[in-house]
């Protein structure tokens, strides 16, 4: 099944359409032992814009960014995403990837230097599906952009190949051909795409957060910093108790008493949004909010070192903003899928155990 979606994936703007639920299309009444493989092509990210551009100055018709991305993979395709199934020149879906996150987001840029799109694209299915054939070789109708830091050519690198090179300065990658791809191209898509800066926001909230549990006298064992919001109300079930030890107008501890291993906190912001958390004993949840919305949660043991902190935080800051772009995720094959998966796992770690978060 190959499922193609070029629309914004907005959330819903009132509450009555928020209530709205869905319903099974396809309907499996009964158990059945065939694998289920379904490719995702989706223009962008969960509350992102897909974005239109106007055909011609009448601005009377408009043409789809990723729509128009996809249909030029056929015509005018990489060389090295061609392949030849049962006789016919194709591209299969697993080979799309790489393109659609460069491409289209390069004609984003060109058309509006503040616009970024990046495209979730999930292909589960096997290197010889394919969508449609090669048409005759033309020339690549996708426009260039002179913000490129090579001014007379567009860069080849993704927000895929930033994602790897991040997650490769910790030593762990899902991805191991990242080493010819040129530095300053990935740090410029990291700059153009928000990843610098996501990345650099999470280091400032665990900077911060750090501090504020170095002010306090006796730190907790289990609670939740807020950083980047002022916190209105904190509700908690009647098993568990709730102590704000400190507050700013940015920042505010809460000591969680805990009778269980877990449990939710609901926190109301002054801005009028929320979240609601999970408590776990003997973690500290840091949840870094910014403009009303949580951009990161993460989790540490109370007990742990400065080093160790340090290093966790690199792995927070790099996997949280690889998480926003929708790249921590394991791609390949199932050998490989599980390989990679094991491997960045192990980088994780924390002492005897895992950061909740990245479970």
């Amino acid at each position: 099944m190959i499922l193609i979606s070029d629309a914004c994936r907005s959330g819903a703007q009132s509450l009555q359409a928020q209530n709205v639920t869905g319903g099974v299309i396809f309907p499996n009444l009964s158990a059945s032992n065939v694998e289920t493989v379904i490719d995702r092509l989706l223009a962008t990210g969960a509350g992102n814009p897909a974005y239109e551009l106007p055909v011609d100055r009448s601005a009377s018709n408009y043409k789809a960014i990723f729509t128009s991305s996809l249909l030029n993979a056929y015509r005018a395709p990489d060389k090295e995403m061609e392949k030849l199934v049962d006789g016919i020149l194709v591209v299969p879906n697993r080979r799309l990837k790489s393109y659609l996150k460069r491409d289209v987001n390069q004609r984003a840029q060109a058309s509006n230097l503040t616009y970024t799109q990046t495209p979730d694209i999930r292909i589960e299915s096997d290197d010889d599906v394919y969508i449609g054939r090669v048409l005759t070789a033309a020339p690549s109708t996708a426009p260039s952009t002179s913000s490129s830091p090579n001014t007379s050519t567009s860069t080849n690198a993704t927000i895929d190949d930033v994602i790897n090179s991040a997650l490769s300065a910790l030593g762990s990658t899902f991805r191991q051909n990242i080493e010819g791809l040129n530095k300053a191209d990935i740090d410029w898509v990291a700059t153009q795409t928000g990843f610098t800066d996501a990345r650099n926001k999470i280091l400032r909230t665990q900077s911060v957060n750090r501090e504020t549990l170095q002010a306090v006298s006796s730190p907790p064992e289990t609670g939740i910093i807020v950083s980047g919001a002022a916190i209105e109300s904190v509700t908690v079930n009647p098993k568990m108790s709730a102590e704000r030890l400190s507050t700013t107008d940015a920042t505010t501890l809460i000591r969680i008493g805990i009778g269980e291993p877990a449990g939710s906190v609901a926190l109301v912001f002054k801005e009028g949004t929320g979240t609601v958390v999970a408590a776990i004993e003997s973690y500290i949840a840091n949840i870094a909010v910014n403009n009303g919305e949580v951009i990161d949660i993460s989790y540490i043991l109370y007990w742990q070192s400065k080093a160790d902190l340090e290093e966790i935080n690199q792995i927070h800051a790099s996997i949280g903003a690889a998480a926003r772009f929708g790249g921590f995720r394991v791609n390949g094959d199932k050998e490989t899928r599980v390989t990679q998966a094991r491997a960045i796992g192990d980088r994780i770690r924390v002492e005897k155990g895992i950061d909740p978060t990245l479970w």
